[in-house]
């Protein structure tokens, strides 16, 4: 079983819909991308309950769209998100592998970038990726896990950004700073960032901005 024409035209429209909510100037997805992205789950998640041995093009099209999913929360910088999606997606290619002995197209690529969203915040071994990468990328794949293991995080993100009661709380937060800091402007994250602190205590959330959790970092 794979996607209906009305589910892939539909589809297409909410990917449409998910890439003109971006921020102004930037690729950068915001909040609003976010009920658009929650029907893309819904379709193509659809299909998976409904069968318990995917076809080939059931497969092949998933991957690719719940490699979308994952790439679009990274663009929103909410990888406790789309961990989750890079987790699904890679599933869905070991499946591949395992019932039709076919990678899926930049299978390294999707890996690397799972690799990177899951030590975005905290240190992960990624061991479950791993014994499904491995026999597929083989060497290649333990390569792509050293270059991302044995290089150190640049800056440090506050880990409460993994947890529920965040998420639940960023996008009305995100919304109040678009309308408030539509100038922008130099200097204008430090101010920006105070806000949402700010805000995120209001709803009972300790966040510590990049620029505490990296005093010796310069942003302007």
């Amino acid at each position: 079983m794979s996607y209906s024409n009305d589910t892939i035209e539909r589809l297409r429209v909410l990917v449409e819909s998910v890439e003109n909510a971006v921020a102004k100037n930037s690729r950068a997805l915001t909040y609003r991308a976010i009920p658009y992205l929650v029907e893309i789950d819904q379709l193509i998640s659809e299909p998976f309950a409904q069968t318990k041995t995917p076809d080939r093009e059931l497969l092949c099209d998933g991957t690719a769209m719940l490699r979308y999913l994952a790439e679009s929360y990274d663009r929103m910088l909410r990888f406790a998100v789309s961990v989750r999606y890079y987790q699904r997606a890679i599933s869905s290619a070991y499946a591949l592998f395992l019932q039709y002995g076919e990678q899926v197209p930049d299978l390294g690529d999707l890996f690397y970038s799972a690799l990177k969203a899951r030590n975005y915040y905290v240190n992960d071994d990624c061991a479950d990726l791993c014994e499904m990468v491995f026999p597929i990328l083989k060497e290649k794949g333990e390569e792509l896990y050293r270059n991302v293991m044995e290089r150190p995080r640049s800056l440090k993100h506050d880990s409460v950004e993994m947890t529920e009661a965040y998420l639940e709380a960023i996008d009305e937060v995100e919304e109040i700073l678009e309308n408030e800091f539509a100038d922008g402007g130099r200097g204008s994250c430090h101010a920006l960032w105070q806000r949402k602190k700010d805000l995120l205590s209001e709803r009972g959330i300790l966040w510590h901005s990049p620029s505490q959790l990296n005093p010796r970092v310069r942003f302007d």
